[in-house]
């Protein structure tokens, strides 16, 4: 970094009240990565790359889900009584006495990226239900059968069969996509969820803490009826896919009730999805 973008970004500091090192990060200067090795060395904690460690399940279990999330931490081994403990903020000495209350062991700090540690803590939480890796598997078996029938034909129609794809819509596969979705959000504390069509694929975005990370993406060929049972649970028009849409829905999670408001918006390849968790009960 030069004089005068530091000088700049203390200045943004002070007009918008924003942390210097979220601003290093955001403008590209630094890496989180490179940044978390950086102030390791100035407080003399490890650092870890959690992208490329291996975390017994046994070891993940040690901490409940949403304790690790709040803090930003993440079990990474055990040795006798000590547990390391990755940190994206290793002096948050009431994480440490947190975890260490929970945990019964001794905490040794270690620092990673903020964002390495909540891509860790899906990737583990994943792990334990492999519910999206089935749906894949399931559609893309359903795919495969479905080609098998396929014929070719010289138009295409742009009417869509209602009652098809109202029955579609309740086909197992769908519905454990929609409330996966949805629950996966809830868990990760995400304010938004995008759903976004494209070509040859269909994109999945979770924002947390005002960052869109990117989840193990629906099958394509589910998209049509994923998107058709949102609207269902939102209480609008399957039919209409040529006009904005937009709806509310309440769900239960964990004996909580929420409220999300649901937005379609007509694209090139389909309707993009945007879900907005708006508050609990």
């Amino acid at each position: 970094m030069t004089t005068k973008q530091v000088a700049e970004l203390l200045e943004q500091q002070k007009k918008d009240g924003v942390r210097l090192l979220k601003l290093v990060t955001e403008k590209g200067y630094v890496s989180e990565q490179d940044l978390a090795v950086s102030m390791g060395r100035v407080l003399n904690v490890p650092p870890v790359n959690l992208s490329r460690t291996s975390i017994q399940q046994d070891i993940s279990d040690l901490l409940p889900r949403d304790v690790a999330a709040n803090y930003r931490v993440c079990p990474v081994s055990r040795l006798e009584n000590r547990l390391f403990l990755a940190m994206a903020d290793p002096l948050n000495v009431l994480a440490i006495d947190d975890v260490k209350r929970i945990t019964k062991l001794d905490i040794v700090p270690m620092i990673a990226a903020d964002r390495a540690i909540v891509d860790k803590l899906h990737q583990i939480e994943s792990a334990k239900t492999g519910t999206m890796e089935d749906i894949i598997q399931d559609a893309e078996q359903q795919a495969a059968e479905e080609a098998d029938g396929l014929e070719t034909i010289k138009e295409v129609s742009e009417e869509v069969n209602l009652d098809q794809l109202s029955a579609s819509t309740e086909e197992a596969p769908v519905i454990k996509l929609a409330n996966l979705i949805i629950v996966q959000a809830i868990k990760d504390r995400a304010s938004d969820v995008h759903i976004e069509p494209f070509d040859k694929m269909v994109r999945l975005r979770y924002r947390v803490d005002g960052v869109l990370i990117d989840r193990t993406p629906p099958p394509k060929n589910l998209q049509v009826p994923l998107i058709s049972r949102l609207k269902i649970m939102s209480n609008l028009d399957i039919a209409e896919r040529r006009l904005p849409q937009d709806g509310r829905m309440r769900v239960k999670v964990n004996g909580r009730d929420y409220d999300l408001r649901v937005s379609f918006l007509p694209t090139v390849h389909g309707e993009k999805v945007v879900l907005r968790v708006l508050d609990k009960s």
